[in-house]
């Protein structure tokens, strides 16, 4: 008969080829059944039954890691259980917010005051999708025994529906100092194109080698960048589900992009340097698809932060692109969005240009 104790059971086995008693050892550890065979006496099975307690017991007071139990557990539910948009929309709100933050937090670390704190940072929408996440890694925390209850359960304040995301672009001098944060970097040329060129992410990330074009119109130089493709949230291209083709945003966003110096000869260095590495994309994941757009912002922001400098969103670069080509080079906005892929230019004006004051006041000047 097998003797139960608190934690475990030691059961008797009979004996084995030298006579030596043996004892099979029985625990619960996670959600899991664990057994053990040992050979010695009932005292040597028991101090070995103590020992798997206390093991059991310093992993349960550690605890596995956010991110441990998001690859292992959630991941797969959400394929099984989530619409694919559904899904792509949360693993993003993952890759961009939740996982920077908790991933390496383990989970009996977890506090409620500071989960509601950072939620108060990010949008409304933003907010509910990170919680609902970090619920149920929580929820199945508990279920596994990592800890006796989730802090999670209370209700969490989450930010104004009414808050919107920063419109905060890069000007002027600020933008040599954010390109000094992300040249020699894995992210320079999709950084680059998008501030220089007004490219979208996925945009920026779906340009393959080969695709940049040097050239010079009445002895000015530039590059040119066909606009066909763009990259998914978590890499590989962007397809229609209808069609099962490659697409971008709206028919109007395939168009040539133009760079002008310094960095139309920065980008051409850069396409050679992926060339010779036998990249397929300028942003090559290793495996000849382009990396994905939360990619991009991921370590985008880890630099940002690493240097100390506010984390403009990834998207104003197109923004701050607007305002530099009309207020700085002052092409006509029918110009600019014909470049960003608009269809009408009061997408361009009312969106995405935001002059700072010296800029209202130079083009008001300059009349």
């Amino acid at each position: 008969m097998p003797r139960r104790r608190y934690f475990g059971s030691i059961t008797p086995l009979g004996k084995d080829a030298s006579g030596t008693k043996v004892w099979r050892l029985r625990w619960m550890e996670h959600g899991t059944r664990r057994t053990e065979s040992v050979h010695g006496t009932y005292a040597q099975a028991e101090k070995r039954l103590a020992q798997i307690h206390a093991t059991v017991d310093e992993r349960k007071r550690s605890g596995p890691t956010i991110s441990e139990l998001y690859e292992r557990y959630y991941v797969p539910d959400a394929a099984r259980t989530k619409a694919p948009n559904t899904r792509k929309r949360l693993e993003s709100v993952y890759a961009v917010h939740v996982g920077p933050r908790w991933g390496n937090v383990r989970v009996t670390a977890v506090k409620a005051a500071d989960v509601e704190s950072w939620l108060s940072t990010l949008t409304y929408g933003t907010a509910q999708g990170a919680l609902s996440i970090l619920r149920w890694v929580m929820r199945k925390a508990v279920m596994l025994e990592h800890i006796d209850a989730s802090p999670l359960e209370m209700k969490l304040m989450l930010p104004d529906t009414a808050a919107k995301q920063s419109r905060a672009i890069i000007a002027g001098d600020e933008i040599v100092t954010y390109y000094n944060v992300v040249k020699d970097t894995e992210i320079e040329a999709p950084w680059v194109l998008c501030i220089a060129g007004g490219l979208r992410a996925g945009e920026s990330l779906g340009v393959m080698v080969g695709d940049i074009e040097y050239r010079t119109i009445d002895g000015v130089p530039f590059a040119a960048v066909p606009i066909d493709r763009a990259a998914a949230t978590n890499g590989g291209l962007s397809i229609d589900d209808r069609t099962d083709t490659e697409r971008l945003k709206t028919p109007h966003s395939a168009r040539w992009a133009i760079i002008r110096e310094p960095w139309a000869s920065r980008l051409m260095d850069l396409q050679d340097a992926a060339r010779s590495r036998g990249d397929t994309y300028l942003t090559d994941d290793g495996f000849g698809q382009p990396q994905g757009t939360a990619w991009l912002r991921r370590i985008a922001y880890k630099l940002y932060d690493a240097a100390g400098l506010p984390l403009i969103s990834i998207r104003n670069l197109r923004a701050s692109f607007a305002t530099y080509a009309h207020h700085d080079l002052a092409l006509p906005t029918e110009d600019v969005a014909r470049l960003m892929g608009h269809s009408k230019p009061l997408i361009t004006w009312g969106t995405y240009e935001r002059p700072n004051l010296e800029q209202i006041a130079a083009s008001v000047i300059k009349g």
